[in-house]
C-alpha cells in the first residue's frame, strides 16, 4: 500500500495538468463530485521512549494515503466517502449515504493502538486460552537454588507491549412518513494484544509478586433501536438497547518462576478470574409535549437488566491445599436498573423563565449473597471467612432553577438542587445533599461576554454502619469520601472582551474546596483553583494568531494510622498518626499563528504548546509521635510535555498543492515510582518486573504531502 502510494503521487506531480498549470491557475473542478486526495512520505526521529511517544497512534515512517475524500451529490440524494492513515495502525474509513427526506445510513470503521513499551522483557510465554508459562529449566533451577532470577532474565529479548481496538458502526435512520422515523445504531469493538499485570503468588519463605504481559481478547457490541414520532406539538419515542461484553479468556493462569513443585507453603501456579462476559438489555420510551404559556415538559423513562453468570473459579488451585468448598458454581450475578428523567421549561414572559428536572435512579443488585468459611491468600495461607455483599443504591435528585432576564444582554439565575441516595452495605445507609447555586450571564452583547457562577453543597450522612468498618477491620473514624459529611464549594468566572473585529481577550477563574468536617480517617479535605488567559488578534483577513497560558492546581489532605489490628493497644494509639498533604500543580501555554495566502498560493500554520506539571507530597506525624522511623520525604513529581508543528503549504493551482510538515516532540519525566534511576534491575526483593518504566523522549518528525483537490 504504501509503494503504491508513493507511484500515485508521482503521476500526479507528472500530470498534463499540473504542467499547465505553469502558465496559469484554472479554479478547481466544479460539479458534482468533491474530492480530496493527500499522499505523501514520513520520517521520524525518535530519541527515547518509541511506544510512549506513539502511544494511541502510528507514525511509523514510510509513504502515507493521509487524507482521501470523495462527495457526490444530486438532486435527491448525497454520498461522502472517506479515508485517513490508510495502512497504518491508526487508519479510519468512512461511508455516508442520504436520501434526502427518506434515508440516512453511515458506516464507520477505525483502528485505535495502545502502545505500552518496546523494551520490556519477560520469562512468560503466552500458550493462548489466557495460559501464561515459564521454561520449566528455569522453574526447577531456582527452586532447587541452581540458578537465580538475575541468570534466568539476564538473556532475555525485548518485545513490543501493545494491544489494538478495532472499532466498527453502522448507523441508519429511514423516514416512513413525515411524523415517524425508524433508525438503527450498530457497533461492535474488538480488543486484542496484552497489557501490564500483577500476578501474585505466596511462597516460602516468603510472597512475591510477577509483573506478566496479560493476554486482553474481547469484543463489546452494542444495539439500538428506536421508533420516534413527532410534529409540531411533541415527540414520542420508544428505543431498545443491548449491550454484550464476551471475553474469550475468562481466567487468566500463570507459572511461578521460582516453584516447579507445589507445596503448601507456596503454589506453584497463579490464577485470577479476568473481566467476567456479560449482557445487559434496556427499553425506554422518551416524550416531549408542548404546553401553553411557552412551556414544555419532557418525560424519559428505561427498565434495564444486566446479567453475568460466569462459571466461578476455586478458592485455590494448589493441589496442596484443600480448597473450600463453593456455594454454587456460577456467579448467578443480576441486577435490574429503573431510570427516570421528568422535565419542565417555561418561559410565561420575556423576563422568567423556569427550568425544573427529576431524576429517579434505582440499581437493585439482585446477586445472591455468597459465603466463604475460609479463603485461601495468595495459593499459600488460609485466611479468615469472606463474604460477597451486593451493593444496590437508589438515587433521586430535584433541580429547580428560575432565572430573571431585566435585559436583552443580562441574565441572573437562582437554583436550587437536591440528591437523596440510599444505599445497601455501605457505612451510612442514606446521604441527603442540599446544593444552592447562583449565577449571573452577560452575553450577545458583541464586545463583552460575562459569566459568573457560585454553587455551595453541604452533604450529611444518615444511619451510621459502624459494625461494617469493625468487620473489616478499619479504624471507627474512617469516612469513605464519596459517602462522608461534606460541604463543597465552587466558583467560577468567564470574561470575553472584544473591543474590535481584530482583537480579543479572554480570562477565566475557577477555584472549589472540600471539606470533610466529621471524618478523622480517609481525605479530610481537597482545594482546586484554576486560572487562564488568551489573547487573539487577527490584523487582517489572512492572519490569525493566538496566545494562551492556564494554571492549574490541587490539593488534598489524608489522614491515617500505622497500627496492628485490634486488639493490639497500636489500634487506638494517636500518636502512630500520619498526614499526607500533596499538591498537583499544571502550567500550559499554546500559541498558533496561520497566514493563509498572506503570501501568494502560500498557507503556512504554526503551533507550539508547552506543559510542566508537579506533583508534591509531605508527610507530617503527629505530636509525641511513636512512629519510626520517620517518613523520609519523597522527591517531587516532575513532567513535562512540549510539541510543536510548522506547516507549509504551496499552490501550484487551484487544485493542487504541495506541503511540508515538521512535528517536534519532547517530553520530560522525573518519578521516582517507575524511574530507570528507581528500578535498575528487573528482579527485585519481592518482585519481578517487565521493565515498563516512565522515560522520556524527543522526536522530530518530517512529511512530504500532495494534495489534489477535485
Amino acid at each position: 500500500m504504501r509503494t503504491t502510494v508513493l507511484i500515485l503521487a508521482g503521476a500526479l506531480l507528472a500530470s498534463p495538468g499540473l504542467a499547465q498549470a505553469q502558465q496559469g491557475m484554472p479554479t478547481a473542478p466544479t460539479g458534482p463530485n468533491v474530492g480530496i486526495l493527500e499522499v505523501g512520505g514520513r520520517v521520524t526521529n525518535i530519541t527515547g521512549d518509541e511506544a510512549r511517544f506513539q502511544r494511541f497512534r502510528d507514525l511509523g515512517d514510510g509513504a502515507f494515503l493521509q487524507k482521501f475524500s470523495f462527495d457526490r451529490q444530486e438532486k435527491n440524494w448525497l454520498v461522502n466517502l472517506g479515508a485517513v492513515n490508510v495502512g497504518y495502525e491508526d487508519q479510519r474509513y468512512t461511508a455516508n449515504f442520504q436520501q434526502i427526506g427518506k434515508l440516512k445510513a453511515s458506516f464507520s470503521w477505525d483502528q485505535i493502538p495502545l502502545f505500552y513499551s518496546r523494551e520490556t522483557r519477560t520469562l512468560f510465554s503466552n500458550q493462548g486460552n489466557g495460559r501464561l508459562t515459564v521454561p520449566d529449566g528455569i522453574r526447577l533451577g531456582i527452586q532447587s537454588g541452581d540458578a537465580t532470577l538475575a541468570n534466568s532474565i539476564g538473556g532475555l529479548s525485548p518485545f513490543d507491549l501493545k494491544s489494538r481496538r478495532d472499532n466498527a458502526s453502522f448507523a441508519m435512520t429511514y423516514t416512513a412518513s413525515r411524523d415517524v422515523d425508524l433508525t438503527v445504531d450498530v457497533k461492535t469493538s474488538h480488543r486484542e494484544g496484552a497489557m501490564p499485570f500483577a500476578g501474585f503468588i505466596g511462597s516460602s519463605p516468603g510472597n512475591m509478586t510477577f509483573e506478566i504481559p496479560a493476554p486482553i481478547d474481547d469484543r463489546t457490541t452494542t444495539v439500538k433501536a428506536a421508533m420516534e414520532w413527532a410534529n409540531t406539538r411533541g415527540i414520542l419515542s420508544v428505543a431498545y438497547d443491548g449491550s454484550t461484553f464476551d471475553n474469550s479468556l475468562p481466567a487468566l493462569r500463570w507459572d511461578s518462576p521460582i516453584r516447579y513443585t507445589a507445596i503448601s507453603g507456596g503454589g506453584a501456579q497463579g490464577q485470577l478470574a479476568w473481566w467476567p462476559s456479560n449482557t445487559a438489555h434496556t427499553v425506554s420510551a422518551t416524550g416531549g409535549l408542548k404546553l401553553p404559556g411557552r412551556s414544555r415538559a419532557t418525560a424519559f423513562v428505561s427498565f434495564g437488566s444486566w446479567n453475568q453468570n460466569n462459571a466461578l473459579l476455586p478458592a485455590t488451585i494448589n493441589p496442596a491445599l484443600a480448597a473450600p468448598a463453593l456455594e454454587r458454581a456460577t456467579a448467578e450475578a443480576e441486577a435490574r436498573v429503573v431510570s427516570t428523567n421528568l422535565g419542565f421549561t417555561s418561559r410565561p414572559n420575556r423576563f422568567v423563565a423556569l427550568n425544573a428536572r427529576y431524576r429517579y435512579y434505582d440499581y437493585d443488585n439482585r446477586t445472591p449473597h455468597f459465603t466463604l468459611a475460609t479463603t485461601i491468600v495468595g495459593d499459600n495461607t488460609l485466611g479468615s471467612a469472606h463474604e460477597i455483599e451486593p451493593m444496590s443504591v437508589k438515587r433521586q435528585n430535584l433541580d429547580v432553577d428560575v432565572s430573571w432576564l431585566p435585559h436583552t444582554y443580562a441574565a441572573f439565575k437562582v437554583g436550587y438542587g437536591r440528591e437523596t441516595a440510599d444505599r445497601t452495605f455501605r457505612i451510612f445507609e442514606r446521604t441527603n445533599e442540599d446544593v444552592f447555586r447562583v449565577s449571573a450571564d452577560s452575553n450577545g452583547n458583541q464586545y463583552v461576554t460575562l459569566r459568573a457562577k457560585w454553587e455551595y453543597s453541604v452533604r450529611k450522612g444518615e444511619g451510621f454502619e459502624e459494625h461494617l468498618l469493625v468487620d473489616v477491620g478499619e479504624q471507627l473514624g474512617m469516612r469513605h469520601y464519596d459517602v462522608a459529611d461534606r460541604n463543597r464549594s465552587r466558583a467560577t468566572l468567564m470574561v470575553q472582551v472584544t473591543p474590535a473585529d481584530l482583537v480579543g481577550f479572554n480570562a477565566s477563574v475557577a477555584a472549589g474546596k472540600d471539606d470533610y468536617e466529621n471524618t478523622t480517617f480517609g481525605l479530610r479535605n481537597n482545594e482546586n483553583q484554576a486560572y487562564t488567559i488568551g489573547f487573539d488578534f487577527v490584523p487582517v483577513d489572512e492572519v490569525d494568531f493566538n496566545v494562551s497560558y492556564g494554571f492549574e492546581k490541587y490539593t488534598a489532605l489524608q489522614y491515617s494510622r500505622t497500627a496492628n489490628p485490634a486488639p493490639n493497644p497500636q489500634f487506638n494509639d494517636p500518636t502512630r498518626d500520619w498526614t499526607d498533604d500533596s499538591a498537583d500543580k499544571v502550567h500550559t501555554t499554546s500559541a498558533f499563528l496561520e497566514m493563509d495566502k498572506l503570501i501568494p498560493k502560500t498557507q503556512l500554520r504554526f503551533g507550539y504548546d508547552i506543559s510542566r506539571s508537579k506533583a508534591t507530597y509531605v508527610y507530617g506525624l503527629a505530636p509525641n509521635t511513636t512512629v519510626t522511623p520517620a517518613p523520609v520525604q519523597l522527591p517531587p513529581l516532575k513532567t513535562e510535555l512540549q510539541t510543536g508543528t510548522a506547516d507549509v503549504r504551496y499552490f501550484l493551482r487551484s487544485d493542487v498543492a504541495l506541503g511540508f510538515v515538521y512535528w517536534y516532540n519532547r517530553y520530560a519525566v522525573d518519578d521516582f515510582s517507575l524511574s530507570p534511576s528507581t528500578i535498575t534491575r528487573l528482579d527485585l526483593t519481592g518482585a519481578l518486573l517487565m521493565g515498563y518504566l516512565y522515560k522520556p523522549y524527543t522526536a522530530n518528525s518530517f512529511a512530504l504531502r500532495l494534495t489534489y483537490l477535485w
